[in-house]
């Protein structure tokens, strides 16, 4: 293997050392090898560390974690990247996805061909069965063509590629947050001020997961969101406002009194209901969810509904 990589690939892992050596194994079979991986350790107390070091791969392992051992959060756990970096493109990749054979191939060709941040898909094999896999498919860059543009704030991390001078041009991911959600659309709204990148919808760099969440879990998610990282969000970013309808609903003015009674907590029972709508209907209904989760966070709502 060349000295000089094409990528660093960054992989965030938090006590699933079993998942990561899968996602490491996945690595082995890539058809573009001129590649490292950065392995950053969030406090992980199930001897990842250990477990990485008896293991061999093909591909040159850096391994880094956080001085003290504890955990800080995703964002902060990527960051232990950034003074490793030498290759002059970086690959996001979660600790819980599997790379297809040409997933860093169809990455670099895409960033060959246009300077550009590169969204790559997420294949979820358990789809058949599980709704909220279903809704990610709908959602997001999975409602654009390959190698179309895309809004920056779709840009999600968990198989993404870019410049690393980007990454760190922006001082990477932002570790005051520290839970679920919005982290990744805060550094999209960092790189569209310093950078205003293209940002492209990759379907043939490829991931493969399961989604192991389900719709319930995903709305308890969506209200932490909402709860904790939203208010730092459009505080930090004022222009993410038009996120969430955020602008319309927290208005005082008319608009959003009327709009608030809709977002009751208390709607949230029709998530018992959605197996039995028209598949045609099962969508929109969730996206209505998410938003009554997100707000009920906002708010501070009790949700017993879930």
């Amino acid at each position: 293997m060349s000295d000089t990589p094409l990528f660093d690939v960054i992989i965030p892992t938090y006590d699933n050392a079993e998942e990561l050596l899968a996602c490491l194994d996945s690595l082995k079979h890539q058809s573009l090898i001129k590649f490292r991986v950065l392995v950053c350790i969030d406090g992980s107390t199930d001897d990842t560390r250990q477990k990485l070091e008896s293991a061999s791969f093909p591909f040159e392992l850096v391994i880094t974690e956080h001085s003290d051992g504890k955990n800080y959060g995703r964002n902060a756990a990527r960051n232990l990247a950034l003074s490793h970096l030498s290759a002059p493109y970086i690959c996001f990749l979660d600790s819980d996805l599997r790379a297809s054979t040409r997933l860093l191939a169809e990455h670099y060709a895409l960033l060959k061909s246009s300077e550009c941040v590169s969204v790559g898909h997420i294949n979820y094999y358990d789809q058949s069965d599980n709704l909220w896999a279903q809704y990610l498919e709908t959602r997001g860059r999975g409602k654009f063509h390959h190698r179309s543009s895309i809004p920056f704030n779709y840009m999600v991390t968990g198989n993404c590629a870019m410049p690393a001078e980007w990454f760190q041009r922006v001082g990477g991911q932002d570790p005051e947050m520290k839970s679920y959600g919005g982290g990744d659309t805060e550094l999209a709204f960092r790189l569209w001020k310093r950078i205003r990148p293209d940002v492209k919808a990759n379907h043939q760099a490829v991931a493969y997961a399961n989604s192991e969440k389900s719709l319930d879990a995903a709305l308890l998610d969506m209200y932490h969101f909402g709860n904790e990282n939203l208010p730092y969000l459009v505080e930090k970013h004022p222009e993410s406002k038009f996120l969430y309808f955020f602008e319309h609903i927290t208005t005082k003015e008319l608009k959003g009194m009327l709009l608030r009674p809709w977002l009751h907590p208390a709607t949230l029972r029709l998530h018992h209901y959605i197996e039995h709508l028209p598949q045609w209907l099962k969508f929109p209904v969730i996206n209505y969810l998410v938003l009554v989760a997100i707000y009920s966070g906002y708010y501070n709502h009790p949700i017993d509904q879930l």
